[in-house]
């Protein structure tokens, strides 16, 4: 499951969601999302839009992509995580909206296609997050906390228990310290559903990892699991966390961005012939999903692999864009 993201991000706009009935947690209410909505900071899409105006495929992938609102990825450059955390907060400040975050930066990462991340230690991934903690401050935010981290830990570290007990710490010390900010809601990216993780495996993962009554869990981030498949694994994560890990109301959020293909062949490296999915919304109620969120956005690339051999991480594939715009019933 490839997660990487470019983040050469310019200008905003802002989406509003449906606001359903809250469901009852800790920090702020899934529904309360600010007058504002999610704060749509341009990623890929919009860049790309603005930069081809004239090209053809241009007010369709401007309508059913770039003008809604998808997460911020923070990577580990310091420098620029914080210029672009602030201009999200300039928005979010002035339109008194919620911002959307990814966390991805953590040592040791492993997202199957480039080699692990050993550029960063555990004290300078600990100084980071203290950073973009500090600049989030306590505005309203959704915050996905690194992909890939749990989904690839009983493989990287089979003969290495300490390097799994650093890597769980670590992610606890994220869900801590961004929790306690009591506008901030934090999920741990939890995979998705294609029986390479168990659900019961997960749900000791993540408790192992800080999922509580105010730390949810994330599902099919950048991946492409169908809608009743990825609901059917998050549930069983549910269960498990409230049977075995005596969580009463585990909380969570689906990524719908690319997954709106009612099969899936576990192709997860830009496959071909894939659907955009549900559009951001809040959710709510009793299923204990909070949000439908586009987590990292239709047309970007998952890296050098399948319908896009030559591309990087991140890269937005208008071609690609288009197709899935046109297999979606142009919307």
């Amino acid at each position: 499951m490839l997660l990487v993201l470019v983040t050469s991000l310019i200008g905003s706009t802002i989406v509003a969601c449906g606001a359903p009935a809250a469901p009852s947690i800790p920090g702020f209410a899934a529904a309360d999302l600010g007058p504002g909505g999610l704060v749509n900071y341009p990623g890929p899409a919009r860049i790309w839009t603005d930069r081809n105006p004239r090209d053809p495929r241009t007010p369709a992938i401007r309508r059913a992509i770039a003008d809604h609102p998808a997460a911020l990825w923070l990577t580990g450059n310091t420098d620029a995580d914080v210029n672009h955390l602030r201009t999200a907060a300039q928005i979010a400040d002035r339109t008194n909206g919620t911002i959307q975050l990814v966390l991805y930066n953590l040592p040791g990462r492993n997202d199957a296609i480039a080699p692990p991340n050993r550029a960063v230690v555990a004290a300078g991934y600990r100084s980071w997050v203290n950073r973009i903690s500090a600049e989030l401050g306590n505005r309203r935010a959704i915050v996905v906390v690194e992909p890939d981290a749990l989904w690839f830990v009983d493989r990287q570290y089979k003969r290495d228990p300490r390097g799994r007990t650093e890597r769980l710490d670590l992610i606890k010390y994220v869900t801590d310290r961004l929790s306690h900010q009591n506008r901030t809601r934090v999920y741990i990216e939890a995979g998705t559903s294609s029986g390479s993780v168990t659900p019961k495996r997960m749900a000791e993962l993540l408790a192992a990892a800080g999922a509580s009554a105010d730390v949810g869990f994330a599902v099919n981030v950048s991946s492409f699991g169908p809608p009743t498949q990825i609901e059917n694994y998050a549930q069983g994560i549910r269960n498990a966390l409230r049977t075995s890990h005596r969580i009463a109301n585990p909380r969570y959020l689906v990524d719908t961005s690319r997954n709106g293909n009612p099969r899936w062949d576990y192709t997860w490296c830009n496959p071909a012939g894939r659907q955009i999915g549900s559009l951001p919304r809040v959710v709510g109620g009793a299923s204990g999903r909070d949000y439908n969120l586009w987590v990292k956005g239709p047309g970007d690339s998952d890296g050098p692999c399948g319908t896009a051999p030559f591309s990087v991480g991140g890269q937005f594939l208008p071609d690609v864009a288009a197709g899935m715009i046109a297999r979606s019933g142009g919307r």
